[in-house]
């Protein structure tokens, strides 16, 4: 959640956050029982919250999906906005 006078600024805060969660999380962050890290590969789309009086605080995470690409190019594809087949998680 990002609370901003614009779009110009709603893109630039929720860049910050999304570059200041890479990372490996000091070494302890694990994916599947491997090292992993979080890389930030851009924002794919910002939505408006319809009911002003009832937000969460800026900086709150709302929603997420998880997927998985099968291709390195296709993630690129899909960081950049374009059509990829994407797997969702259960």
């Amino acid at each position: 959640m990002i609370k901003a006078a614009s779009n110009d600024e709603d893109f630039e805060k929720a860049e910050k956050i999304g570059l200041e969660d890479e990372g490996d999380s000091n070494g302890t962050f694990f994916w599947e029982d491997r090292e992993a890290e979080w890389a930030f590969a851009g924002i794919r789309k910002i939505l408006e919250c319809a009911d002003s009086e009832n937000r969460p605080s800026d900086g709150t995470e709302i929603s997420y999906s998880e997927f998985e690409v099968e291709y390195k190019e296709s993630l690129l594809k899909l960081v950049n906005g374009e059509s990829v087949h994407v797997k969702y998680e259960e």
